[in-house]
């Protein structure tokens, strides 16, 4: 096993080389997964959306265990019940969101007040959750942060965005990834993630700029009455919305990695773009003409992509990396950020 020795709980030795890059595979397939995947989705659907919990644990623990550093598989530690009293919660505050945004005006300024004061808790449980439950080499990561911290972070870049009439969002972006990336840790080193604003400056003009064709087509559409139908105009609107979220994932992917580190561990991306472009067109195509029985294809194969597009180099000795027990964490959080469509993790 190259550049990482042998190790049965404890911290990884140093081994061979203090200098190398640590291969990264993924073993999965494509028709493994569609077993596990239909399997997930018939009994979801059977316990109407019950047993989505264990189909989430089923899901992390087969991408875990098929992604090996050096040889060895991470591993996905979290069990199905907290999850689904997360869920359940998470479902609650759903309910809410809507009933809010869709009856009562009243009980919506409510709902967004308790919004904006979750948000920094369901960040940081999430972030606890994820680390906590995912392992390499008998040696779970940890996240410390806390809601005042995540707070704070994520106010200075709401007044960035705000004062600079949204020009302030690189700075806001980096300026809350790096909270959260420097209160990660592993064997009790932390990340460290070094990108500025200015790395941003590139793709946020080329995403504002998607965003805002695809908001002046439906404008325009509005104005001329053509009501919701998908006229010609906003097709084009919301092709130049892909490509710029194709561009935006790619270049902002490679960034975060370029620039973060854990202890002797450095990281690098090769994404690019029009790899990112092909890969959606033709894997919502190929969904699309299925019926979505291509979903785990679509899945694996933009996994795998990731994984092989991602290297990791050791630069000196892995022996710092120090396992301790850490503590349970609830995963509420998790599954509210889930709901919401939004997760932010290392």
């Amino acid at each position: 096993m190259s550049g990482v020795g042998e190790s049965t709980g404890g911290a990884p030795s140093g081994g061979l080389s203090q200098c190398a890059e640590l291969p990264l595979v993924f073993k999965g397939n494509a028709r493994d997964y569609f077993r596990l995947w239909i399997v997930n989705l018939c009994l979801t659907l059977l316990t109407f959306g019950i047993f989505s919990a264990w189909a989430k644990v089923r899901r992390k623990r087969y991408f875990y265990a098929h992604t090996e550093l050096a040889g060895v598989p991470f591993e996905y530690l979290g069990a199905p019940i907290p999850i689904l009293k997360g869920r359940i919660i998470g479902t609650v505050l759903l309910a809410l969101w809507y009933a809010g945004t869709h009856f009562s005006l009243r009980l919506l300024f409510i709902v967004f007040a308790v919004f904006v004061a979750l948000t920094p808790w369901v960040m940081v449980r999430t972030a606890a959750f994820n680390a906590r439950y995912s392992s390499y080499r008998n040696i779970t990561f940890e996240f410390d942060g806390t809601y005042r911290g995540a707070a704070g972070a994520l106010l200075v870049g709401l007044l960035l965005t705000a004062f600079t009439c949204g020009l302030g969002y690189c700075w806001a972006f980096t300026h809350v990834r790096r909270y959260f990336v420097e209160h990660t840790s592993y064997g009790g080193v932390r990340g460290r993630y070094t990108a500025k604003g200015g790395h941003l400056i590139g793709p946020y003009v080329v995403a504002f700029s998607s965003v805002f064709g695809v908001f002046s087509a439906l404008g325009y559409q509005a104005q001329r009455g053509h009501g919701a139908g998908l006229t010609p105009l906003l097709l084009v609107g919301y092709v130049v919305y892909g490509l710029g979220y194709a561009y935006w994932e790619a270049r902002v992917g490679r960034m975060n990695w370029r620039h973060t580190t854990l202890g002797p561990l450095r990281f690098d991306a090769k994404y690019r773009a029009r790899d990112f472009i092909a890969l959606y067109f033709t894997n919502a195509l190929a969904v699309l003409g299925s019926l979505a029985l291509l979903v785990p294809w679509a899945s694996i194969r933009m996994y795998r992509y990731r994984l092989d597009r991602l290297t990791v180099t050791q630069d000196g000795d892995l022996a710092q990396f120090v396992g301790h027990p850490g503590q349970a964490v609830r995963a509420t959080g998790a599954e509210v950020m889930d709901l919401f469509d939004f997760e932010l993790s290392l």
